[in-house]
């Protein structure tokens, strides 16, 4: 019988001794069910905060533009960011992130960029922005943040390709500013008895030499030549291919490229214009050579103001065409979210006080109909983009490739021809 039962005694001790560990178990389990439900509940948070952070991206923009979109952005006077987000994150993107399409609208809330081939593929992600918004800007320009007619870009800055005019020489001439093609040719003969180069532009800078190319062949073509022009160069593999493209008008780029030419031989243009660099023209404005100089409204603005004071800033004359571009970099925004609140944001860029302040920081032309300009001349850049039937377009490398690489070649093989006059 005392076997039998230290028996049972260790028996129930056994059991006792199992209900203890089964305790310390369940109390483990219960501190692991804890650490889960805190750890799920930080991860929360942090998705949380993330919904309220507001991803803008930037692409090609200069830091001052962006500086400024940024300072609104993050402003405390901002209220539908101040409301909905707790943080603005900004990024500046490659040319290796813009190709990216589907990682863009998926990383990020804004973009701003500038427009053309680049700006259309990335703008087929974006939302579609309410019609009501494009009410703020002139009916040339409002057309422009279309792709496939769908409102996809919203317009803020215009930046311009100028002829400006030297005052010395013209008013020693006698000269009114040339307003056509015709009277363009007429004007550098004129001033060539007074200036060493009647007409320079910056060609060692891609952007500038196709954009003096891109503004001939808008001047020659108009806007339905230069579109032709675009397509084809965009479909392109190497200069030769889009030489003899009918533009209309018995125009093509082999015979702009050729007027250009002749304009070399008659003294009208600098010899080497496309191997010119902004450098020099500031050595030859210093030196008073210049008659004329074709450049972009962002590079009139950095110029010494003791020298570009004397310089009238006017359009490309046109030629006798009925329907005409302007060759005009434009700042577009794009949104790839379709919530309310990040479509307020980027729509507040179109109201006419923040179009204001975008004109008066960039000093470039504000996109908007009715906001206050910097001064006459970015006023003049959006008068002239209003008045043109198919608005602001960009230059032919921007137009036409989303690679700097190959706008780079395309470019080189201009300054080839131009040096060889041969194809």
């Amino acid at each position: 019988m005392s076997e039998k039962k230290s028996d049972n005694i260790k028996t129930q001790q056994q059991r006792a001794k199992s209900k203890r560990l089964s305790g310390k178990q369940r109390t483990l389990i219960a501190a692991i069910l804890v650490l889960l439900i805190t750890t799920v509940g930080i991860f929360g948070i942090i998705r949380y905060s993330d919904t309220r952070r507001l991803d803008v991206a930037y692409y090609g923009v200069p830091e001052s533009i962006a500086t400024t979109i940024n300072a609104v952005l993050e402003s405390p006077d901002n209220a539908t960011v101040q409301k909905k987000y707790s943080q603005v994150r900004i990024v500046q993107l490659t040319e290796k992130d813009i190709g990216n399409t589907k990682r863009i609208a998926k990383k990020y809330d804004l973009l701003f960029m500038w427009n053309g081939a680049n700006a259309a593929n990335v703008a087929e992600k974006a939302v579609v922005l309410p019609e009501s918004v494009y009410n703020l800007f002139p009916a040339s320009v409002r057309h422009t943040g279309k792709v496939n007619n769908v409102p996809k870009m919203l317009p803020l800055l215009l930046d311009h390709y100028e002829l400006a005019c030297y005052r010395t020489y013209r008013n020693n001439a006698g000269l009114a500013l040339p307003e056509t093609f015709n009277e363009l040719e007429s004007y550098l003969h004129t001033i060539k008895g007074y200036a060493d180069y009647p007409l320079i532009c910056a060609g060692k800078a891609d952007a500038t030499l196709m954009a003096f190319i891109s503004a001939f062949a808008e001047s020659l073509a108009g806007s339905e030549g230069y579109a032709t022009l675009v397509k084809a160069t965009a479909h392109a593999d190497r200069l030769s291919d889009v030489l003899d493209v009918p533009l209309g008008k018995n125009i093509s780029l082999a015979s702009i490229l050729g007027i250009i030419k002749q304009w070399q031989h008659d003294g009208l243009i600098h010899s080497q214009w496309y191997n010119v660099t902004e450098k020099d023209i500031g050595s030859y404005m210093e030196e008073h050579r210049l008659g004329a100089i074709f450049m972009p409204l962002s590079e009139h603005r950095v110029k010494p103001f003791i020298l570009i004071k004397y310089y009238d800033a006017v359009q490309f004359p046109k030629g006798d065409v009925t329907n005409h571009a302007l060759i005009a970099p434009e700042l577009v925004g794009m949104a790839f979210r379709n919530d309310a609140s990040q479509l307020a944001v980027l729509e507040h860029f179109a109201h006419t006080d923040l179009q204001m302040l975008l004109s008066q920081h960039s000093k470039l032309a504000p996109a908007s109909a009715r906001a206050e300009a910097h001064d006459v001349q970015a006023d003049d850049v959006r008068f002239w983009a209003a008045s043109c039937t198919d608005g602001p377009v960009p230059e032919l490398g921007t137009a036409a490739f989303v690679s700097q690489v190959k706008t780079a070649m395309f470019a080189e093989e201009i300054r080839t021809y131009m040096e060889l006059g041969t194809r």
